[in-house]
Order: C-alpha cells, then structure tokens, then sequence
C-alpha cells in the first residue's frame, strides 16, 4: 500500500470518528446553554424571564437537542459518575396488608416478627421465609393459611399451595409496579440514561450516571405513593343481603314517586283554584273602585271652594228675607 492510499484510509477513518462522534459534541454544547435554565426551572428557583427564556431556548434549538441526545455516545457509571441507588420492596408489610384485620392475632403477628428479622438479615425470597415461620409457629397450634387470607377467585376450598401460589405473585407483581414507578418519577427527574433492573426477588438497583444532586434524587424516589386493595367477601349470603337492600331501596323510591306525582297534582289544583280566587277578588275590586253617585255629589258639593256655610246664609238672607 502506497503513501497515498494509507493518507486515504486515515481521511476515511477520521471522518467517521467525526460523524458519529458529532452528535455527542453538539449534544454537550447545547446541553451547556440549557443546563443554567433547565436547573433553576428544575428547582423551582426560576423567574418568569428563566421560565420564558428556557421555553424560547426550547422552542428554537429543542429539535436538535433531542437528536443530539438520542444519538450521543453512552456514557456509564464508570466514565461519567452519578448515583447508585438500592431500593427494597417492603414484602412483609404487603403480607400484612393482603391477611383479613380481623383475623390478625397474636400468632400471626408471631409468625411477621420472626419473617421480618431474618428477612434483614438474608437473600431469600421473603414468601419462603413467611411460609417456614408459619409452619414452626403457627401450624402447631391448628391454624392454616385459609384462617388468615381470604384470596377471593380460589373460593374458601383452597390448598395453602394455592394461597403461597397467589401471595408469591402478589409480591413480584408489586416489585414490577415498584420498577415501574420509579422509571415514571426519573423521567420526570430529566435523566435520559437511566438503568433500573431487579435483583433479587425484592431489590431495585437504580443507576443515574451523570446525576449529582443526591438529595434531590432520594427525596424524588422516597415519595410515598400508596394503592390499597381491601378484599370484598363474594359469599351466596352476602350477595342476597345486598339484594335485599337494592329491593328494599327501589320500592322506596317508587313509594316517593307516587307521593311527589300526588304532592304535585295538589299544587296545581291549588294554584288554579287560586287563580280563580284571585280572578274574583280582582273583580271585585274594580267594582268598588268606580265613583257611585254620592262620590259624584260629593265633588259637586266641593266646587264651591272657599265658600264656607255661614257666608253662604248671609248672602241669601241679604236678598230674600223669607228664605
């Protein structure tokens, strides 16, 4: 190979480096612009000028930001840095919770406390540890998984295989929905080369590279969001009982219906029978109200104003001495 083909291959060579190593460095001068702004607004510490000025950043160079970041290199633990979080899922207390209250009594609350303190201390899966306990504490003293959990769907003939069988998916599914919330709450958070797997049948390993704010991350991701499913009894008795009510309840309402059409039928004949009423005292009023003969001769009488009766005698007597 000649010298002119080898400075080809490097011209090659080169130019490809810098392709793809372009959107990385676009990616980290953009990110240099937005990252004062995007801070504040993040912090809540921001004014109405950061606010707009950010929103105006966005709106112009927002496009080759987002492709700068989705086609930048990768960038770990191990060359950028950032946070290395453990999480546990609190299976016990999902146990707890999943029992009948008002079953709960000392023995079982027996059997939580010796689950919880060799959970601490060990990698098994918590519904094994809860299922041996059980066994050494509870079983001796005649009482099976059936007295403490009422799992719905399996109906009241289920084996304590079934009711495990059901409690171990109680627990992965809520591991699942762990993941899933704490994925949703780092979106937010802004970090786009987030890593969350499970370890464990309980464990969540969270990694942030490029995240300095600890305290920051741990108060987005300790946030208590709690959802609670109360089991409902779906026996033969309780389901007539409710129907009963709903009968009960319909023919009340049909009882009130009738009661409000007769309510309402009686207002109106009252209302017309007081339109009626009202009708002839109105008449009655303008009758009285036009001026009879002695109202006439009365304003007859006073036309002669000023004029009081003793000057009227004097005047006649002046003429007429006989009358």
């Amino acid at each position: 190979m000649n010298v002119k083909s080898r400075l080809v291959l490097i011209g090659l060579v080169l130019a490809a480096s810098l392709y793809f190593l372009w959107p990385t460095i676009r990616f980290y001068q953009l990110d240099a612009d937005r990252e004062p702004l995007a801070s504040k607004v993040r912090n809540g510490k921001a004014s109405r000028g950061d606010s707009l000025a950010l929103a105006r950043w966005d709106s112009t160079n927002g496009e080759g930001y987002r492709d700068a970041q989705a086609r930048r290199i990768k960038l770990g633990l191990d060359l950028r840095g950032g946070i290395y979080i453990t999480m546990e899922v609190d299976a016990p207390t999902l146990l707890v919770e999943t029992a009948q209250a008002d079953a709960i009594d000392e023995t079982f609350d027996a059997v939580m406390a010796a689950t919880r303190k060799e959970a601490s201390m060990s990698e098994e899966a918590v519904i094994d540890i809860f299922v041996r306990n059980f066994d050494q504490i509870a079983r001796p003293k005649g009482k099976t998984l059936l007295n403490y959990f009422d799992v719905g769907t399996l109906g009241p003939d289920a084996t304590d295989e079934e009711i495990v069988a059901k409690l171990r998916r109680n627990i992965e599914d809520a591991v699942d929905q762990a993941m899933e919330v704490v994925g949703r709450r780092i979106d937010q958070y802004g970090v786009s080369e987030k890593s969350i797997s499970k370890q464990g049948g309980r464990r969540i390993v969270v990694e942030l590279p490029g995240v300095a704010d600890e305290s920051g991350v741990r108060s987005l991701l300790q946030t208590t969001a709690r959802l609670e499913f109360k089991l409902v009894r779906n026996d033969q008795n309780t389901a007539k009982f409710f129907g009963r009510i709903d009968k009960m309840l319909a023919g009340k309402i049909t009882s009130l219906d009738t009661v409000a059409n007769k309510d309402t039928a009686t207002a109106k004949a009252d209302s017309s029978k007081g339109d009626s009423t009202d009708k002839r005292t109105a008449d009655a009023t303008d009758t009285n109200s036009k001026p009879s003969a002695g109202d006439t001769t009365g304003k007859r009488a006073d036309s002669g104003k000023g004029k009081t009766a003793g000057d009227t005698t004097k005047k006649d007597t002046s003429g007429n001495p006989y009358a």
